[in-house]
């Protein structure tokens, strides 16, 4: 098994889908079986835009930082995991990464790094099969997960929790702007191996559309 279908190195590698969809044969729930692990990865702040990706363990893999513009990352396992051991930033915008079979937007912090996530447009996590948002950080990390001032992030219906994480007694997790759409009583966070949780400023979320 190969580890990604389409890879892209440095924050001049961009890929364009054109609204085209990346597949590939593989079961469900967590499309194990396929010849790649992941769809796209992105390394080291490479681009990737306008892209369907589905029927991957991990429908977007991002290595210390990248950008993620109006796609589509739904039925599989995870949509996006993303992991940071540099202080970097990736940015998503007008992307959905809802309906997969386990988390649609999955965070590793590690190595004391700094890692910044910068929501744009309409980023929407919703009605996966565990958490919306789920980040675990190692001791003496930082994460601001910032909603710019028009942008809007929403987390509605995912089965566990809506918003999650582990953040041991040495890091910070810090979610800044207001426009957050979530069901607060889902938003839970823990310190590691169940000690004291570190510092977190969480989301106030505005309650989620009825069904």
């Amino acid at each position: 098994q190969q580890d990604c279908a389409v890879t892209l190195n440095g924050p001049k590698a961009k890929i364009n889908c054109n609204g085209n969809t990346l597949s590939q044969v593989a079961k469900p729930p967590n499309y194990a079986d396929g010849p790649f692990v992941g769809g796209i990865c992105l390394n080291d702040g490479a681009t990737a835009k306008y892209c369907n990706v589905e029927k991957f363990n991990n429908g977007i893999r991002v290595t210390d930082g990248a950008e993620v513009r109006s796609s589509f990352l739904t039925s599989n396992n995870n949509g996006i995991v993303a992991v940071f051991t540099e202080d970097v930033t990736l940015t998503i915008e007008d992307t959905d990464a809802s309906s997969n079979n386990n988390v649609g937007l999955d965070i590793g912090v590690g190595n004391g790094a700094n890692a910044q996530l910068i929501v744009k447009g309409k980023v929407t996590l919703n009605s996966n099969g565990l958490v919306g948002m789920y980040s675990v950080l190692e001791a003496n990390t930082k994460l601001d997960i910032a909603v710019l001032n028009d942008a809007t992030l929403e987390s509605c219906g995912n089965i566990v929790d809506d918003i999650s994480g582990v953040v041991p007694a040495s890091a910070t997790a810090t979610f800044s702007g207001t426009r957050y759409t979530c069901d607060q009583a889902k938003v839970v966070f823990n310190g590691d191996g169940g000690g004291t949780v570190g510092t977190v400023v969480p989301p106030n979320c505005q309650a989620c559309p009825v069904p």
